[in-house]
């Protein structure tokens, strides 16, 4: 189960948290523990490639809680035409 929230400013800059859990992730009854359980955390900034037009360039990061490789760092670059 989780649930995350998105703030936009100005459709340019966003900020994004989340959450999520696995039932059942705090057992220990020899299975392996759920890799990502626990809290996210994002930000994008998007910008227009020409002033006036609709395409767009955008650069995204992510951070991710794992419990097995203490957390995972996710970077991605958009073009939207």
């Amino acid at each position: 189960m989780g649930g995350g929230i998105e703030y936009a400013f100005n459709d340019m800059f966003f900020l994004r948290g989340a959450y999520k859990y696995e039932f059942g992730s705090n057992e220990n009854n020899g299975e392996m523990a759920p890799v990502e359980t626990g809290p996210s955390a994002g930000v994008s900034l998007e910008v227009p490639m020409k002033k006036g037009s609709d395409n767009r360039f955008g650069i995204d990061y992510a951070y991710r809680v794992t419990q097995p490789w203490g957390g995972t760092h996710n970077l991605s670059v958009r073009i939207t035409l």
